[in-house]
């Protein structure tokens, strides 16, 4: 069975500039959820150019890697939508659930809000 985790690290709402700025540790995650608004997973703290900038801890996703054709599959029986052909951030309602899917090479981050954890491994089942 899958298992989401807590994901943890900062939240940034800034000036698109100042977002595609951002210089994160190895090992960090960017995930670009519109042009003012990131949340870098596994970032402790950040710096940040924009003056006005909302950097926040952030505690309220819960994810797992997958394989991303696990995800397209899923979506395909359980969407209206569908992972594009490049990688980046998609999200909508999938299996009733509110999600977030960060696709990289072959992998994709499946994201909700950590109250739903268990509901998605329960949805998203078993990929073996």
């Amino acid at each position: 069975m899958l298992a989401p985790e807590p994901l943890t690290g900062v939240r940034v709402v800034a000036e698109p500039a100042a977002i595609d700025a951002l210089v994160i540790a190895a090992g960090s995650t960017l995930v670009r959820i519109a042009p003012d608004d990131a949340f870098v997973i596994g970032a402790a703290e950040l710096s940040v150019s924009d003056p006005h900038a909302i950097v926040e801890r952030e505690t309220t996703f819960a994810g797992v890697w997958v394989d991303r054709s696990l995800v397209s599959d899923w979506l395909a029986r359980t969407a209206e939508w569908h992972l594009p052909h490049e990688d980046g951030l998609s999200q909508g309602m999938a299996a009733a659930l509110p999600i977030k899917v960060l696709t990289t090479g072959g992998r994709a981050l499946v994201m909700v809000p950590v109250s739903f954890a268990h509901e998605l491994a329960d949805r998203l089942g078993d990929p073996r």
